[in-house]
C-alpha cells in the first residue's frame, strides 16, 4: 500500500543527462543516460556524490516525454556538453514511498494520480523518482516518488 502525502520539495544538486523518449520504453533511453552520468563521475573523482540515482520525467512542448537520469551530488560543478549540473524540481508535491521491486513503481505513480484526482489537486506534469541505495533483497528497495503540483 502506498501512503500519499503532500510536502514541499527542496532542490537537490545533481549531475544529469537528458534524452527524449520517442516511442521507446523509458528504460531504453534512461539507462544509457545514467551510464553516461556515472562514467563522467568516475572520470572526475573530485566531484563527490551521494550515490543516489534520480530519474526525472517532464512533458515536452510537443507532447513527448523528456527523461533526465541523474546522480545526487554534494556540491556543484561546471556543466559539460554531455553532463549538466542542475537541481531537482522544487515546489509543492504529492509524494509516496515505494518499497519493493522497481517493477512495482507504476503503482506508486498510480496512487499519487488517484490521490490528486480524489482531492481535486492539479498536477504540473513533472515527476521524479529518488532511488535509495541498492539492496540485493529487492523487497527492501526504497524509492520515493514525487509529482509536482500546480500552486
Amino acid at each position: 500500500m502506498h501512503v500519499v502525502e503532500q510536502e514541499r520539495a527542496t532542490p537537490r544538486i545533481i549531475a544529469s543527462a537528458r534524452g527524449l523518449v520517442s516511442g521507446k520504453p523509458v528504460s531504453e533511453v534512461a539507462f544509457p543516460l545514467a551510464d553516461r552520468v556515472w562514467g563522467f563521475l568516475r572520470e572526475h573523482p573530485e566531484i563527490t556524490h551521494k550515490g543516489i540515482n534520480i530519474w526525472t520525467y517532464r512533458p515536452s512542448p510537443v507532447g513527448e516525454l523528456v527523461v533526465e537520469a541523474s546522480v545526487e551530488l554534494n556540491e556543484k560543478f561546471t556543466s559539460t556538453e554531455d553532463v549538466e549540473c542542475s537541481e531537482t524540481p522544487t515546489g509543492p508535491v504529492a509524494t509516496c514511498l515505494h518499497t519493493g521491486p522497481y517493477k512495482g513503481l507504476g503503482l506508486a505513480h498510480l496512487a499519487i494520480d488517484e490521490y490528486c484526482h480524489d482531492q481535486g489537486i492539479k498536477q504540473e506534469g513533472t515527476q521524479w523518482e529518488v532511488y535509495g541505495h541498492w539492496n540485493e533483497d529487492e523487497s527492501k528497495l526504497e524509492t520515493k516518488v514525487f509529482h509536482l503540483l500546480i500552486n
